[in-house]
């Protein structure tokens, strides 16, 4: 038997831009919405505490009032920001491989193939349960670390999805 290592065309290579990638449950949108509203809510009202604790003089305290604003842009330009994150992620099943994408700025392309996954984690928090989604977690050979995470999933295509991997890697 001899050794061959032939070079590849890079040109005729297919590209990962071509694949038809699907987008998330509209659902993890508001989600994704609620669980930002939620902690930047929380943070706008503590924002407002040194203002109604100071009593005197009044222009600190009316300083103090540019701290609610401030949080109130924050609370908007993040859940904003979070929701657009969450409807830019798409994800695909193909023989092989899985394939998701994400981010708005940076983008972030993982192919994981179906042959290395070792287990999968289904899980779901309590908002994911609220909303019919879950989380799936990827784990290969020789890491201890989640190689690839997708969240954003209704509770019945994890699921399938989840058996379907681990069916064809038996």
């Amino acid at each position: 038997m001899t050794f061959a290592n032939l070079a590849l065309d890079i040109d005729a290579l297919p590209s990962a831009r071509d694949i038809d990638l699907k987008p998330l449950d509209p659902r993890y949108r508001k989600e994704v919405l609620t669980q930002s509203l939620l902690i930047w809510g929380v943070l706008l009202l503590i924002s407002f505490i040194p203002s109604v604790i100071v009593a005197k003089p009044p222009e600190v305290k009316t300083r103090l009032l540019l701290l609610p604003v401030i949080m109130t842009t924050a609370t908007v330009l993040f859940t904003v920001l979070a929701v657009k994150m969450a409807a830019a992620k798409r994800m695909a099943l193909r023989d092989h491989d899985i394939v998701f994408r994400s981010g708005l700025w940076w983008r972030k392309t993982v192919l994981l193939p179906r042959n290395r996954v070792q287990h999968i984690e289904l899980s779901s928090g309590p908002l994911q349960r609220k909303f019919g989604l879950a989380s799936l977690k990827f784990y290969t050979a020789g890491g201890a670390a989640v190689d690839l995470q997708i969240d954003g999933l209704s509770q019945e295509h994890a699921r399938s999805l989840r058996d379907h991997v681990m069916q064809q890697n038996l």
